[in-house]
């Protein structure tokens, strides 16, 4: 898997590299005395135990240290199948004659150069399409895409309301005539009022049994009365 194109953030500490014997004991604050995100590397051969901490400018007993180093880390997590990371990154810097110290992690690359050359490093690194920094944190090329919903297109939602229209009848109420009074009269006066194409809350099933029982009904106050109470409550429900 080839690796595409970097980013890079520049860690804003000054590091330093100390060397020790390889049967010493490590600096006890090592770990603590740093800053939670700040890159600290413990390394120990055969040869040598290797620190790679933020100065601290204190003396190294029986240690020798290299100090102003700045740190740039590749944004990762990088998947172990991805080759060429390092190998892009220091023919590019070797290419403007930076020297490296190169330290990996299970997550990702650090490459450490001397802070006098880091501006020249940057150019570098921007010259082979790698980002750093704040053009760095405007894309990753490792970052799942957030994709937020899209607004439906104006055409498509006409479309569905025209469905949605289509599949409510409108059904004409009787006229009104001189047998309807009281609550009759009231029931016709809302089923006149009441505008089905309107009514997307409702299903067509609801006012096919609405306009079904209506005309069902005998034309008197005592048989629709509780049609108009069961209308009243298809309103309150937002059926209608």
């Amino acid at each position: 898997m080839a690796s595409p194109n970097l980013a890079l953030d520049v860690l804003p500490a000054v590091y330093e590299v100390a060397k020790f014997p390889p049967t010493s004991q490590p600096p006890g604050d090592l770990f603590a005395a740093a800053a939670a995100d700040a890159l600290v590397s413990l390394t120990r051969t055969g040869d040598e135990i290797s620190v790679v901490r933020p100065a601290t400018g204190a003396a190294a007993p029986g240690g020798v240290v290299e100090g102003g180093w700045k740190a740039l880390r590749v944004r990762g997590p990088l998947p172990f199948e991805l080759v060429g990371v390092l190998a892009r990154l220091s023919a590019a810097l070797a290419r403007a004659e930076v020297s490296i110290f190169a330290v990996s992690t299970y997550d990702t690359d650090y490459v450490l150069v001397k802070a006098d050359a880091l501006p020249r490093a940057v150019s570098a690194l921007q010259a082979v399409g790698c980002r750093v920094g704040a053009a760095a944190a405007a894309s990753d090329p490792f970052a799942a895409e957030a994709s937020a919903p899209s607004a439906p297109a104006p055409k498509k939602e006409k479309r569905k309301k025209e469905k949605r229209e289509k599949r409510r009848p409108v059904v004409a109420p009787p006229p009104r005539g001189p047998a309807l009074t009281g609550d009759a009269a009231a029931l016709h006066d809302c089923f006149e009022a009441y505008d089905p194409t309107a009514a997307a809350a409702g299903s067509s099933s609801d006012d096919d049994a609405l306009a079904s029982a209506f005309r069902a009904a005998p034309a008197a106050d005592g048989g629709l009365a509780g049609l108009t109470t069961e209308f009243a409550g298809l309103i309150s429900a937002d059926i209608v």
